[in-house]
Formats: C-alpha cells, structure tokens, sequence
C-alpha cells in the first residue's frame, strides 16, 4: 500500500495521526527515501535505544547484514512497500531480531520522497522458538531413560536408552507399569510434586525421578544408573566424569540435569574421607572440606592450586608422588601411602585413579584419603605389647623353670640355699601374676565389664595404706617418701579396690622412674573435690610423649634405658579415674620429676562400666 497526498515539506499531520504516532506502543519511524531517520515514536526510541529527537540516523545503516541492508533498501525503492522484513538491528549496543513493516510515501511529482513503517523485536520468539527445537529433539537423544506415563500408569513415551528397564519390566509403550514404579507414579502425581525413588532391577540400581507436568495429565518419569556407588572409592571417580558430563549437558539442556550434578557434588562433599579432583596437569579442580583438613590448607589456596605444592615435605617425595599418579589407569586404583612431615606429621592413605572425559581419553586424577596415623600407631603399638609382654613373661618363667629344676636335681641342697630358691620362685610368680593381672585387667576395661562398688572410701586411709603396701620398694630404692594430707577429707562414693589400683600404679611408677636418692610426695586435699596429688624427683617424661602417655600399651622411649613394663598401668589410671566421674592430668619436665593430679567429685554416683 502506497500513502498519497502528504506535501514534499513533510507538514504535520492531522491532530488525531500525530496522537496515534506519539502514543502508539509500536516502534514507528519515518525516514526519507535514503533511509534517513527523520522521526520516531518514543516506543522507537525505547527499541533502538536512541534519543525520541535523533535526526541524521540511517536506518538501513543500523543493519548488521549488508545482504539484508541492500534487500530491504531494493524492495522499498521497487515495490515501494515491505512486509515484515527479517533484519539483524544493531540496537542497545546488541543486534536484535527485527521484523520492519515500511511504506513508501510519493510526493506531488509521483517520486518516492520518504518512508513510514514501524519495527517489531522478535528476538524472544526466535530464541523461543529455536529452544522447543532442541527440546523436541531432547528426550530421544538423551542418554538416560526418559518416559511419560499417563496418570493411569500407562507408558506413553519411551526414549532408546529405557530398553533396558522396558525389558526387566516386560512391557511396552501402551501398557502399564510394574506395580512398584507404579504406586512411586501415583504418590508423585497425588502429592502434585516431584519425587525421587530407587528401584532395584536385575541386580542393578535405579534412581527415578518422577516430575508431574503442570496443566497436563501425565508425568515424565527419569531415570539414572546409580548401581557404581557401591564401591566408593571407584565411585568418585565416575561421579567426577558424570558431573563433568552433567555440566556440559546442564548449559545445552534443561534444568533437571543441573539438579543431578548438585545431588553428586553434595555427596563427593558429603563423603567422610578426603576428595581430591584434578585436571592432566595436576591443577586440583575440587576439594572437599576432609582433604582440606587433612592438608590444612585454606579454601585460597586449595582449590585452582597444584596439588603438589600442597603436599609440602612428604614421603614418596612430591616428583615421586606424582610419577605414581601419572600411572594411574582408569580402570584400576592404586593405593600409595603418603607421609606428610609438615605442618605436623600424618600418615594418609591415598586412594587414586585416572578419570577420563567423554571422549574416553584420561583428563585428570581422583584421589581419595583417608587418616591411618592412628592405626599404625596402634599397630606400632600393639607391637611393642606383644614384644614387651613376651619379654615380661620369659623372665619370670625362665627363673621359676631355672630355680625349680635345680631344687629337683639338688636332693641334698642346702636348706637355706633351698629357701632362697624358693624365695626367687616366689618372687617371680607373684611378679607373673601381677603381669596377668593387668593383662585381664586392660581386658575388662576394654570389653566393659569393670564392675565398680558404690560406698564411701577413706581416701587418706587408702593412701596410707598403699604407701604401706609399697614401702619395701621405696626403702629398697633409697627413696624419701613425705604424706601431706590436709586435714579430714570428705568421703566420696567409689570402689576402694579400684581407687587402691590406681593409687598403686601411680606410686609405682613414681618408684620405678626415680633414681635412689629422689624423694616422692603424696597430698590431699579437699575443696570443690578431691584432689591427689604424686609427685616425683624421677627422671620426667619428654613433652612429645605427654599426650600419648595414657594410650594402652604406650610406653616412652629411652635409649639405653631398660625398665621393665607393659603400657598398661597409666591406661588403667586413666580408666579407672574416668569412671569414678574424676580427671587426671600429668605434669612432667625432662630431667626435674613428674607430677600427677586426680580429680575425684565428691558427690557424684560412679560411672557404671555395664
């Protein structure tokens, strides 16, 4: 359609046109017969982003296209009329999709003399349009199963990658489900939510996630492979290429692979052991809050950081650590224990495995640790016990078997010989007996069978006579012992047996680690409760050895120094303390003695050890 009768000094326009062009919502414009803008709408304006009274503007010059420019300017200048015109408009400092309607104006001479037309964005629609295309083409190609079932549990669709659960189930599109992801279809749709289920087929595990389409009457029902998460260390590993996966499908696809890669990530961050991601070069691309523990390293430094820069002195050294990595294969773990001398020493079990990207080719390594210092110490430890109670008990044994059999080939021995023979045989077996004892000892601690009497215990009476008890040691070892008790002490509630054990052993100890000369004191005391307090001259306890002293079967290192022990006695203290309800604490300078403090509440029941 061609406009007629408007003057070639472009007037203005009845009253009621120049309303409808002011006010329109559409994006009007007219432009001379060059393409020159000469006025636009504010709605124009609003579109091209560009002032209501700009002059001067080509239009055609905002195409980005100069196919579509030379297009548009040729149908304008020949049929004098465009309908809807496709163009890319530089508009916002961004090119936009633009349908421009424009019709020629002719002047008195019959000449083309300007352009009126509007312009309409249509980049939305097409965006629109282009995503229900690869949504259309997205169910089938997904590599997971993906059906729709209607809400009477009929199967609808069914992509390729659900073959093998339409087979386990025996079933077909137009059928109905199996009754167990049936009821699962028929909660989510009564609920009008979206629900997660497993389901276990032929020895496989599946997890379903049922999503009720709003406004229609069926729902999509996903499915996932989760059957790998059952051996964990191998596990991490595929869940770190399905993630990778999952976020490159997530920017392509839809939102409900983006929730599946947020389920992974929460359990890799959920798993109790360390997990360590890197890329081919090492760099770590994911760290969980256990491995930053076990490396104490900050989340600035952790993560976008080499992983051998983290690692600090250590056994394998670093390069060495690294080879072992770099053999990985994807198809097997490897186990490489790791031993990190600084910031404080650790022994970390380091599981590791390559995971590969899509391709198949290896992008990077998984690594899973886990603390073991522990263990091997206890390993160490336990040890050290078989040993030293082996030793403890071939001793004793070895005089008892050496004096018996001298006392049975000697018919005419000596009487007094043959008393001190017996003597050493006494001796010795109330020495062996002792070692069992604490052996069952530690064995009812353990296993929690340690019954304790509930009545009150004269606490300076049980010193008294444990002192007693030892003073042939004491006085053997030229020792100085000093009681201080303060005055009458209140009567808690305990087992005087026990208490007495504990009591011995500390003073026993004091004994055995004071050279003859030293002096060892015993204090009580009573105020908000009661405290015992042992002390020593001896020859104290290294600060290293201090918070390991009342571990079972620990005993302190002291080259060239043979004492005889099993670990035990200290584990005993502490045990037999702890269930009174008490503490005790131990205070120790190399060289300069030691001292011991037990706490013990003064009204407070016993913990029982049932």
């Amino acid at each position: 359609m061609e406009c007629q009768g408007v003057s070639s000094s472009f007037g203005s326009a009845p009253d009621r046109y120049e309303r409808v062009f002011r006010h329109s919502a559409d994006a009007l414009f007219l432009a001379d017969a060059a393409g020159m803008l000469l006025e636009i709408n504010p709605a124009a304006a609003r579109l091209l982003g560009i002032d209501s009274g700009v002059t001067a503007r080509s239009l055609p010059g905002m195409i980005a296209e100069p196919a579509q420019r030379a297009d548009l300017m040729r149908r304008l200048q020949t049929d004098g009329l465009v309908r809807e015109g496709r163009v890319g408009l530089e508009a916002r400092g961004t090119v936009i999709d633009a349908l421009i309607t424009a019709a020629a104006i002719h002047g008195a001479s019959g000449a083309i003399e300007a352009f009126i037309g509007s312009i309409r964005d249509v980049t939305l629609e097409t965006q629109t349009c282009s995503f229900l295309a690869d949504m259309a083409r997205f169910p089938a190609e997904d590599p997971n199963p993906v059906m729709r079932v209607s809400e009477a549990g009929v199967l609808i669709y069914a992509n390729t990658a659900s073959a093998p659960l339409l087979d386990a189930w025996s079933i077909q599109v137009g059928q109905a489900l199996p009754w167990e992801p049936l009821e699962q279809v028929r909660r989510s749709i009564a609920a009008g939510r979206t629900c997660e289920f497993e389901l276990m087929i032929n020895d496989r595990a599946w997890m379903m996630i049922c999503a009720r389409v709003p406004g229609r009457r069926y729902v999509n029902l996903y499915g996932l492979d989760v059957t790998a998460r059952r051996d964990a260390e191998n596990e991490v590993a595929r869940q770190s290429a399905e993630l990778a996966r999952a976020n490159e499908q997530l920017t392509a696809v839809n939102e409900r692979l983006n929730q599946q890669a947020k389920r992974l990530e929460l359990i890799v961050r959920g798993i109790g052991d360390g997990v360590i991601v890197t890329d081919l070069e090492h760099r770590v691309t994911m760290m969980n809050h256990v491995a930053r523990e076990l490396l104490e390293v900050s989340g600035r430094t952790g993560t976008g950081g080499m992983l051998m820069g983290l690692l600090g002195d250590c056994t394998p050294p670093p390069l060495r650590f690294r080879e072992m990595l770099e053999a990985c294969r994807p198809d097997q773990a490897e186990e490489i224990l790791l031993v990190l001398r600084e910031p404080c020493p650790r022994t970390l079990r380091v599981v590791a495995s390559a995971w590969v990207d899509p391709t198949g080719r290896v992008a990077g390594r998984v690594l899973i640790l886990r603390d073991v210092t522990r263990e091997r110490e206890i390993d160490r430890l336990k040890t050290d016990f078989v040993g030293s109670v082996s030793h403890e008990l071939r001793t004793p044994l070895t005089s008892i078997k050496g004096f018996t059999k001298a006392l049975r080939e000697d018919g005419a021995m000596d009487e007094s010989l043959r008393n001190q023979f017996l003597d050493i045989i006494d001796q010795e077996t109330l020495r062996l007996e002792a070692l069992i004892e604490d052996l069952l000892e530690i064995s009812r601690l353990e296993s929690g069978r340690l019954r304790l009497e509930r009545r009150p215990v004269d606490i300076a009476g049980l010193i008294e006579s444990s002192c007693a008890m030892l003073s042939p040691m004491i006085e053997a070892s030229a020792l100085d012992l000093k009681l201080d008790i303060d005055g009458p002490l209140p009567l808690p509630i305990g087992d005087h047996n026990a208490l007495q054990r504990m009591l011995v052993n500390i003073l026993g100890n004091a004994i055995k680690f004071t050279p003859a000369g030293g002096a060892i004191s015993v204090s009580a005391s009573a105020g908000d409760q009661l405290t015992i307090t042992v002390a020593d001259t001896g020859i104290g306890i290294p600060q290293t050895d201090l918070p390991h002293i009342f571990e079972r079967f620990y005993r302190v290192h002291r080259p060239g120094m043979e004492i005889a022990g099993t670990g035990l006695g200290l584990a005993i203290v502490h045990e037999i303390v702890q269930r009174h309800g008490g503490a005790v604490n131990i205070e120790s300078e190399l060289g300069h003695g030691t001292k011991v403090t037990v706490d013990l509440p003064v009204e407070r029941e016993l913990i029982s050890g049932e």
